[in-house]
Formats: structure tokens, sequence, C-alpha cells
């Protein structure tokens, strides 16, 4: 098991603890979206925080987190999903951008923007899914999930993503580490390891020296012992399909598609969130004609009675 996520508790003082290290499939989005250092950062932050968010679903259930942050850098927006089976999958607007590194390091939070919205949506199988939102604070994104979770949802939270991308563009090191009170939390527990946090070196370095998830939750809480819950396997896997992607097809309208039948012409269309290319041909594109036309007919025999 590579990349996976252990959860556990703090029995003493009722907090919860969780870390991924998500190497793998990071370097896997990277991969699939060929983003520059400063997006496959931001974008890496983005999945390992997800991911730890994720933690707090209904165990191996179909529910779902999704984040979209919308800053003011270059970036523009970054969207990214998990669900509680431990699958992960996103996207960054502008793949390709380049920005100087800051005291060493990629410098997210300019490519992210500190003015815009973090936005969190959470599908729980309701009628709607729950969508909660707060200003960016730094948009190093760690910081601004905290912040989230502390202001609008009202839970103590500390959070310490960390991701290390090599010369040659590849991810070396991604994960991140999440503590939340729970009810009855110690404040001074929680205050203890927030603080140690801050101390502690960054997860992508203790990460590429070996330390796994477990022993990033033991080194980040000190003296607490931990008692451990669960462990999860993580891995990017998106639930595009054909015909999903089919559907986008319609929202060209009738002109448009018609177009590009008289032109023969072959219609390749990407998937957002895994670049997956989904190929239609002239004939296909007849199909969707056909149905748009007969669907304007039925809409307009609708209205006529």
């Amino acid at each position: 098991m590579s990349d996976y996520l252990v959860s556990g508790i703090i029995k003493e003082a009722s907090i919860r603890c969780v870390a991924v290290v998500d190497t793998g499939l990071v370097e896997e989005a990277r991969t699939r979206h060929q983003t520059y250092p400063v997006a496959t950062a931001a974008l890496g932050k983005a999945l390992s925080g997800a991911i730890l968010l994720s933690s707090l679903l209904k165990y191996n259930s179909q529910q779902r987190v999704t984040l979209q942050i919308m800053g003011d850098g270059p970036l523009k927006e970054v969207v990214v999903e998990a669900d509680a089976q431990g699958n992960v999958r996103g996207y960054v607007q502008r793949p390709r951008i380049h920005l100087p590194s800051k005291d060493g390091k990629l410098d997210v939070g300019l490519a992210v923007g500190q003015k815009g919205f973090l936005y969190v949506y959470k599908d729980l199988g309701l009628k709607e899914p729950y969508c909660g939102a707060v200003p960016l604070i730094s948009g190093e994104l760690g910081k601004d999930l905290a912040y989230y979770l502390t202001v609008s949802e009202q839970i103590p939270s500390a959070m310490a993503l960390g991701i290390y991308v090599e010369s040659d563009n590849s991810v070396k090191a991604s994960g991140g580490i999440f503590i939340q009170a729970l009810p009855g939390a110690k404040e001074e527990a929680l205050a203890h390891i927030e603080n140690r946090l801050l101390e502690l070196p960054y997860c992508s370095q203790l990460i590429m020296e070996g330390y796994g998830p477990e022993r990033l939750l033991d080194l980040a809480v000190g003296e607490y012992g931990i008692t451990f819950m669960t462990k999860k396997e993580v891995r990017f896997r998106c639930r595009c399909s054909r015909k999903k992607v089919e559907g986008t097809l319609y929202a060209l309208g009738e002109e448009e598609i018609r177009e590009m039948v008289e032109k023969r012409l072959k219609t390749p269309i990407s998937c957002n969130f895994c670049s997956k290319v989904y190929t239609f041909s002239a004939k296909d594109l007849e199909k969707v004609l056909t149905a748009i036309i007969r669907r304007k007919k039925a809409v307009v025999s609708t209205n006529g009675n």
C-alpha cells in the first residue's frame, strides 16, 4: 500500500488525527495534466487536503467532498474531489504557469492568490449537497482549509500540507496532517499540537526521509498517544465515462453540432478531471443532432398542448 491514509484519536484529549502520504497519485495527476511545478504543487496540496477532509465522510459510503479554489492568482481555479472510498481526482485551470520560487519554495500562495474564495461541497446522499465558503487567507491551502473548518463549520482544526517537486518536474513527496477537535477536546492539547505542526520540518521533507502516515502523526502529537482507527488506500481515479462526456455535446446546441456534422469533423473532448480524451465521429454527432431536434419538437408539442 504505497499511498494511504490513517486516522485515529487521542482519547485523553478528544482530538481526531489524520495523515496521508499520496506521492504516487499526485505524480499521476501531474503526468495526466502535464502541470508545471507551481501548478503541480497547488494541485497536489488540494488533492491531499481533499483526501484528509474525506476522512470525515461516512466510511466506505458513496459520499464525496469537492474543493473549488478560485483565487486572483494566475492559476485561476483548482478543483478536486475525493470520496469515502479513497478515490480522488482534480485539475487546475491553467496547468502551465511558471513562477519564480520564493525562499527556495514553490510559491503556491502567489499562484493561487490571496483574494478569492474556497468553496467546499459535500455530497452526503441528501437531496442537495452542502456548500460552505470562506475567503482565501493565504492561498497556501492548508491554512485556508483549517480556516474553513474553524470558521464555517466552527470546529477548531489545523492542517499541514507538503509537496516536493524535483528539478525534472516529477513529484518526489506529497502528503499532509490534519488535526481536529472532537466534543470535549482539551484546548491546551490542541494548542500544543498546533504549535508542534508549526515547528516540525515540512511534511514533504519528512516523507522523503521515509516517514509514513503513522510516523507523521506520532511526531505531530508528541507525548500524546494515538489510538489508530482506520487505514485506507488512496488513489487517483476518475468517474468520467464516454456517456457523461457525450452529455456535454448537447450543451453546444443544434447550430454548432450541425456545423460539425456538415464538416464531417472528428471531435475530441477531454475530461477536465483526468485529461482522458473521448473522440466522437461525424456519425456520433449525427445521433446527438437527431436527439437535440427530437427534444426540441417534444418541447414545442408539449407547449402547444
